[in-house]
């Protein structure tokens, strides 16, 4: 696998996210707020998946598994870790006060995010479905890479959007 060591810099970044992600609710003076709550699971769950993702064909490859053997796993892997944490968080009372958000500056921001953020969802798991069904194999390392990149940029992006969004609340 001859991308190993970038997946293991993909986890290393997630790793910093989640500690971030971490860092912020423990000293958020407004640790109770349902937005900041939602925000910050969401930065933590996506850099936490992006690890598992990172590290799982890395792992498998040290079984000698290769081609589809490798990247049929992993992709299913990532899909359901990625669609379980999805719904958890989407489904949470939390995760509802993004859709409630009022002020002019912070809807412009949801715009923003949502225009963003929307796209990088739908390159992530369109990605690892290409890779499941075995649409285009000899694409499957670099789809995997690209679903694994959009994640972290995921997360990124959200971090991103706490940071702007905590002067006007």
């Amino acid at each position: 696998m001859p991308d190993a060591g970038l997946l293991l810099q993909l986890a290393e970044i997630a790793g910093i996210f989640v500690g971030f992600g971490a860092l912020i609710s423990v000293r958020s003076a407004d640790s109770s707020d349902p937005f900041v709550v939602s925000t910050i699971r969401y930065v933590t769950w996506v850099g936490v998946w992006v690890l598992i993702s990172s590290l799982a064909p890395v792992a498998l490859s040290r079984f000698g598994l290769a081609g589809r053997t490798l990247w049929l796993p992993c992709a299913l892997l990532a899909l359901v870790v990625f669609i379980v944490l999805w719904l958890t968080d989407t489904l949470s009372p939390e995760s509802k006060s993004f859709g409630k958000m009022t002020a002019r500056p912070l809807l412009g921001l949801r715009t923003l995010y949502l225009g963003v953020g929307g796209p990088l969802v739908l390159g992530l798991v369109g990605s690892l479905v290409v890779v499941a069904l075995d649409i285009w194999p000899e694409a499957a390392q670099g789809l995997y890479f690209a679903a694994v990149s959009s994640g972290m940029a995921l997360a990124g992006l959200t971090l991103l959007t706490v940071v702007f969004i905590a002067p006007h609340r």
